[in-house]
């Protein structure tokens, strides 16, 4: 029995949106229409792809297979359409992004008005929190993370990486004095993300010419949102690491000075995160073909405070 196309896309729809009676709603076809092409599908591949109950639904072995597979039926029909609708090829349409609150206002907010400029036909539609969101159930396009990747059914695609250092206002500085080792940031306040906790405490781990030190530190404050470090570093509160990149208008306007600046800290990796493979829709390609540019254009830029290089030796401090 030959497969209808039509009935692994609705079959997505109700996988995506919880529910037959959601994924009726969206799709804009009768509950009982919907329910049909399942069964189909299910009658057709000769299992059972969603169990259902009269309060909820959820996908098989089976289903959670097919869903992963059939996911990029929805970029490729999306591609399919601007194709046919836009034959000058230019992207169009709105694009979902999903970040956290920190990166999209110290980088992506940066870069985000000449994307525009190179393609007026698209608009930003920004989803900002602190953890990764469902990209099926939030039916996010792309999703930029920074830092380690957890594992996920998702496709991603590495960006590039940004150089950290520990930062601090002068006012700090001035009645605490500065740290000339990485063994004294112990003795100093830390501004710090939950990213900091380690098996024995809390820690940043720094690099220099590619020796490597866990440095213990005193978080004054555990924060989930890096910008409120910052905040609270402007204001005289302690140390912080941060992005190079997103410090660099307050350390050129004197507001905030880089402490340790032979000590590199750890680079986080940006990824562009997908809920399907191939088939991205143009104007999913063109914005992360674009971020990876402004990223590549960053390579070999040297901050004025010592990039660290070489092969890595571990110790602690």
């Amino acid at each position: 029995m030959a497969l209808d196309p039509l009935d692994i896309v609705v079959f997505v729809q109700v996988a995506e949106h919880g529910g037959f009676r959601a994924a009726a709603e969206a799709t804009s076809l009768p509950r009982t229409t919907v329910n049909r092409r399942v069964q189909r599908l299910e009658a057709g591949l000769g299992v059972r792809l969603i169990n259902r109950t009269t309060r909820q639904m959820r996908l098989t072995e089976a289903g959670q297979i097919l869903l992963l597979r059939a996911r990029g039926l929805r970029g490729l029909l999306e591609e399919a359409e601007e194709a046919v609708r836009g034959l000058d090829g230019r992207p169009r349409g709105c694009l979902r992004v999903a970040t956290s609150v920190a990166f999209a206002f110290y980088w992506l907010m940066g870069v985000f008005p000449s994307f525009c400029e190179a393609y007026p036909d698209v608009t930003l539609d920004l989803v900002t929190g602190h953890l990764p969101v469902d990209l099926i159930r939030a039916n996010v396009d792309v999703e930029l993370r920074l830092g380690p990747l957890a594992p996920s059914g998702y496709f991603a695609r590495r960006l590039g990486s940004f150089t950290t250092h520990i930062f601090a206002a002068p006012s700090y500085l001035e009645k605490h004095g500065t740290p000339t080792t990485p063994g004294e940031l112990v003795r100093h306040h830390a501004l710090a993300t939950r990213q900091s906790v380690a098996a024995n405490g809390h820690v940043w781990r720094l690099n220099r010419e590619g020796e490597e030190v866990d440095c213990r530190i005193r978080p004054l404050v555990l924060m989930d949102d890096p910008t409120l470090a910052v905040a609270c570093a402007l204001n005289g509160g302690g140390l912080t690491m941060a992005m190079d990149a997103a410090m660099a208008s307050y350390v050129a306007a004197g507001r905030l000075v880089v402490v340790l600046p032979d000590w590199e800290g750890t680079r986080p990796d940006l990824h562009a995160v997908f809920p399907n493979g191939p088939g991205q829709p143009s104007k999913v390609r063109a914005f992360v073909d674009f971020l990876a540019q402004a990223m590549a254009s960053r390579k070999g830029e040297r901050a004025a405070y010592a990039p660290a290089s070489g092969r890595s030796k571990k110790r602690r401090a």
